[in-house]
């Protein structure tokens, strides 16, 4: 089963309109049409033995990627800070985690790169490049972070468009 987590924001009020962020929700994803377009998140509370169902906001939800920096999971929609360190030669930069489609797999997109860049390219991934990794945000919070004014690379390699 796929893990994944959506952003649960309800209104609580209609006049005037007020809204409460109740925080991440865990579990499998649930798609629904019937008029209009629902994302549910739901998961099984085994002590209780019930089904807790969420409806979250479309845009917040994101895919686990079961890769972990500095102990915490890594999901689609995250954005990472990369380190340069000794020994192996890739530049500071930031990214976000991304699903490529042509690739069927996960990678982040390197904002000074304007490419998708799978995670399969690093040699020793956990040694090599996610302890030199920390998760600064995601992008349904902290969609500022992303840059919008991206320089061109002199990298020869092909790019991976989103």
């Amino acid at each position: 089963m796929a893990l994944f987590r959506g952003r649960l924001v309800q209104r609580v009020r209609r006049f005037p309109e007020e809204y409460h962020d109740f925080g991440w929700k865990y579990g499998d994803l649930h798609h629904y049409y019937n008029g209009s377009f629902f994302t549910q998140i739901s998961n099984i509370d085994d002590e209780k033995m019930e089904t807790n169902t969420w409806d979250v906001v479309g845009h917040s939800v994101g895919q686990c990627t079961y890769l972990v920096i500095k102990g915490q999971d890594l999901y689609e929609g995250d954005i990472i800070k990369y380190s340069q360190h000794k020994g192996y030669a890739l530049p500071d930069f930031t990214a976000h985690v991304v699903y490529i489609k042509e690739l069927a797999c996960f990678g982040y997109f390197r904002h000074d790169l304007k490419r998708a860049i799978p995670f399969t390219v690093h040699d020793e991934l956990q040694t090599d490049f996610l302890d030199y990794c920390e998760i600064i945000g995601n992008t349904y919070e902290n969609g500022d972070m992303i840059p919008t004014v991206v320089t061109e690379s002199p990298d020869p390699l092909p790019c991976l468009s989103l």
